[in-house]
């Protein structure tokens, strides 16, 4: 995936106009958008989960990831998020999980989506990134500004200018690791100095955020075998981000559900990394533990009731693909 380069001193907090701008696939390529030309490759990519969108993204909210480089940007990010709402303020370690994690959360979902559905990985490079983060301080989606992807060499697309073709499933992953290591590192400094949230947190976020495209799977109506397959290739993924940042401690672990009837039993994914939420005031609003639904400072068997109930009863009331997802924190259950 090549792209043009941006300097860190040069990035604003604006975005290039639609139909042009932003890094390029390859020589007379780049800029390809929606309603200009032919969709890209990648778009049906994107449209498989509305995880992501591609090209310039229009409209207030959307801001260069490269921002976050900003140690003006990044520390107005972590007060706004400190400053809470109508329960008051949070603590800034709690403001720099979210911020960490909410950054974590809209890229490697979407990118860990694409590797395990379409084996493709999105250029979700640091210059090729927008995310939208709304009023209340939350990251809520990613664009890639230019439609450059990773491709197996049976790839549909992979003749095309947008694709840079990798020779097996091992190296895709490499790759995968490769850029998701590069983005983060400097995010991830940059969220440190401007929060006492901790690198090791921040990292055990972004492998869970990794894990949780599990549980966009089964909300699809994937069944336990496609998890299963899904599972090995988040496995290696995560394996492969480990060996090149050892503050990548903790990882997500699979549980077996058995959800009851006639659904077969499945497993999912609980987080390893605490988001803080309970020392958030909001936490303690319905007077409960404060405890996130897939907290890892509960008991293994707690969390297996909980979210096996959650799983028992929207299955009851609509399917086993209903309901929102309880591993994504903070506050999720």
């Amino acid at each position: 995936m090549t792209r043009a380069g941006r300097s860190c001193a040069a990035v604003t907090d604006s975005l290039p106009p639609a139909g042009g701008g932003g890094p390029a696939c390859a020589p007379g390529v780049g800029g390809a958008r929606k309603g200009v030309l032919p969709d890209p490759p990648l778009a049906a990519t994107a449209a498989r989960f509305d995880l992501f969108d591609i090209g310039a993204p229009q409209g207030p909210g959307w801001h260069p990831l490269a921002m976050a480089l900003d140690p003006a940007w990044t520390a107005g990010r972590v007060e706004r998020l400190a400053r809470g709402g109508e329960h008051g303020t949070r603590p800034r370690a709690v403001a720099g999980a979210y911020l960490g994690s909410g950054l974590a959360w809209a890229v490697a979902v979407p990118v860990a989506a694409a590797l395990v559905t379409d084996r493709r990985c999105p250029d979700a490079t640091i210059d090729n990134v927008a995310v939208s983060i709304d009023d209340e301080g939350w990251s809520t989606r990613m664009a890639v500004l230019a439609p450059c992807f990773a491709a197996l060499p049976g790839d549909p697309a992979a003749g095309s200018g947008d694709a840079t073709v990798v020779r097996d499933v091992t190296r895709l992953v490499d790759a995968t690791a490769d850029l998701l290591v590069a983005t983060f590192t400097p995010v991830f400094a940059a969220v440190r100095q401007a929060s006492p949230y901790g690198l090791s947190g921040l990292w055990g976020s972004l492998a869970d955020h990794v894990a949780t495209v599990l549980w966009a799977l089964r909300e699809r109506g994937s069944a336990p075998a496609e998890l299963g397959r899904a599972w090995a290739l988040v496995e290696q993924l995560v394996d492969a981000m480990q060996r090149r940042q050892p503050r990548l401690r903790a990882r997500s672990r699979l549980f077996r559900f058995d959800r009851g009837g006639t659904a077969p039993p499945v497993e999912l994914p609980m987080r390893s990394t605490c988001c803080l939420y309970y020392q958030a005031p909001e936490s303690q609003v319905d007077g409960g533990d404060g405890l996130c639904t897939t907290c890892p400072r509960r008991p293994d068997d707690e969390r297996i009731r909980l979210v096996d109930a959650h799983l028992r009863a929207h299955a009851a009331a609509g399917g086993a693909a209903s309901g929102p997802t309880p591993a994504a924190g903070p506050g999720e259950g």
